[in-house]
């Protein structure tokens, strides 16, 4: 920890003048501030999304544990009690059924459209 908190005396002291933030260290901040905002709103999106699912679907519970938990496949499986293909099975049912809503389908087509513009 100590070393962290020297090398960036260190980087500030070289970029900026003392007890200053140097112009690299205020940008990194709005950078991830930014993305902190961006990862937010993602989050949001995913949150709102799966409450379009019933309560306790296991597709729901799938997407859930992928997309908000962050778990690995195998976690899920662990977790679940499943295998790779019933897994897969809920998952696919529960995409399903979020893309039959028009606002969702939507949604998600405004995704794939703005990662094909970015790619």
């Amino acid at each position: 920890m100590e070393a962290r908190a020297e090398k960036l005396a260190s980087v500030e002291a070289k970029d900026g003048a003392e007890g200053a933030p140097s112009p690299r260290v205020t940008e990194t901040g709005k950078l991830l501030q930014a993305a902190r905002a961006e990862a937010l709103g993602e989050l949001n999106n995913i949150l709102a999304l799966v409450g379009k699912l019933p309560a306790g679907d296991p597709g729901r519970e799938v997407i859930e544990l992928r997309h908000i938990d962050g778990l690995t496949w195998d976690e899920i499986g662990q977790r679940m009690r499943y295998t790779r293909t019933p897994l897969n099975k809920f998952y696919s049912a529960a995409l399903g059924a979020l893309l039959q809503d028009p606002e969702t389908a939507a949604l998600v087509e405004g995704r794939t459209d703005r990662k094909k513009r970015t790619a």
